[in-house]
């Protein structure tokens, strides 16, 4: 057998991208979008299955009564947008925001007021994860909250945010 030497690297980041290639939303586009008079927890990325997202729709049912001036902000599409409609049919508080490009999301995410991951409970995520989304988040230097149960991993060892359990819309009140 041929020896091959390695090297783990956990995230790439390439700082010219954050640094020299970034683009401003439109006006019309934050208007349209983005609550500016509300305390904004948003979600960026795809709306897959393994986000537990219905998880914070929850959370947003409980908090339109407790205190609405926190607004939910999704960006991006996937799989379970249909159903996270359907859950969220209604609801002031919660809002859709279409998939922008890459260049424009770290100005999308300085409009928020904090950021919020989540996970479902899964056993492959025991040891940690390392989504990409979480370079752009830290990134935008914007507080973070994860909805992750697994090893506490890059965000606290940064001392950017908090950790809560998967799964747990009461904890994310």
């Amino acid at each position: 057998k041929k020896k091959v030497n390695c090297v783990c690297i956990p995230q790439g980041v390439s700082i010219d991208f954050y640094e020299n290639n970034q683009e401003r939303l439109d006006l019309e586009f934050v208007k349209q979008h983005i609550p500016l008079d509300k305390f904004t927890v948003t979600y960026a990325g795809t709306l897959g299955v393994s986000y537990a997202l219905d998880s914070i729709i929850k959370a947003a049912i409980i908090l339109e009564k407790k205190n609405p001036k926190v607004h939910f902000l999704f960006l991006g599409d996937g799989i379970m947008k249909e159903e996270l409609l359907k859950l969220s049919n209604g609801l002031k508080n919660v809002t859709f925001v279409p998939r922008i490009p890459k260049t424009k999301v770290l100005d999308f995410l300085r409009h928020s007021t904090i950021l919020l991951h989540s996970f479902q409970m899964r056993e492959v995520y025991k040891y940690g994860i390392s989504p990409n989304k979480l370079i752009d988040y830290m990134y935008s230097a914007r507080p973070i909250i994860m909805m992750f149960s697994g090893y506490p991993s890059m965000i606290n060892e940064a001392g950017c945010g908090s950790f809560i359990p998967s799964e747990d819309p009461e904890e994310l009140v």
